[in-house]
């Protein structure tokens, strides 16, 4: 795939997944102090450009115990993960947008964002499962690919396929492969709606050209 990588940037990626850690450190011990919420992670990528996947974000989870000033309908400690979300300068949510599935097996989601992370505290009837979202990071730049065929290398009695003129790649999508993203911490892959992702010119299927038509 002609992507070029793009100097330093895994290494900023790196910087903010310990940076994330560090956040959900904190927040948890002073939420349930004595705790440690044994955070594992996994990364993703991620596009703004719909046609290019060229971020990565690094998510981490954890669980807590379920503190006992938790238990009950009126206990009052989603407003207090609020209170010190706030407190340290993040902005606060519900976990709203979340898909339904998420937002019905937790009693209450917290949600705070601050220069592009994401932490949420969700609350279930035994544990406060913890999860975090680093910023999307940028990691490569999209290099179009050259043309298989142009008009001074079309081979004789050809003419450049009227579709691609030349390229032999999808003109749509260049060849790429889409991710694109759904829910906060979920994510499917699709492919170009023209190719389907097969990626080729479907009209010269990756050659560029076609025999020359007569009159």
């Amino acid at each position: 795939m002609p992507e070029k990588e793009i100097a330093g940037a895994r290494q900023e990626l790196r910087r903010s997944v310990e940076e994330l850690a560090r956040h959900m450190e904190r927040f948890a011990s002073e939420l349930v102090p004595g705790s440690a919420p044994g955070l594992s992670g996994f990364d993703d990528l991620w596009t703004d450009d719909p046609w290019t996947p060229d971020g990565r974000y690094q998510s981490l989870s954890g669980r807590l115990p379920l503190p006992a000033e938790a238990l009950g309908p009126d206990s009052g400690f989603p407003e207090r993960v609020g209170s010190v979300l706030a407190a340290a300068g993040w902005t606060t949510g519900s976990g709203a947008g979340e898909p339904e599935s998420v937002r019905t097996r937790y009693a209450a989601i917290v949600s705070g964002t601050r220069d592009g992370f994401e932490i949420q505290f969700r609350l279930s009837a035994r544990a406060v499962d913890l999860y975090g979202r680093t910023p999307v990071t940028r990691l490569y730049t999209w290099v179009s690919p050259e043309p298989v065929v142009t008009a001074r290398t079309v081979s004789r009695g050809h003419e450049l396929c009227p579709e691609c003129e030349g390229l032999g790649r999808c003109p749509t999508c260049e060849g790429r492969i889409v991710f694109l993203r759904s829910g906060s911490y979920t994510g499917y892959r699709s492919g170009c709606p023209d190719c389907h992702g097969d990626n080729v010119c479907l009209v010269c299927r990756g050659v560029g050209q076609r025999p020359r038509r007569s009159g």
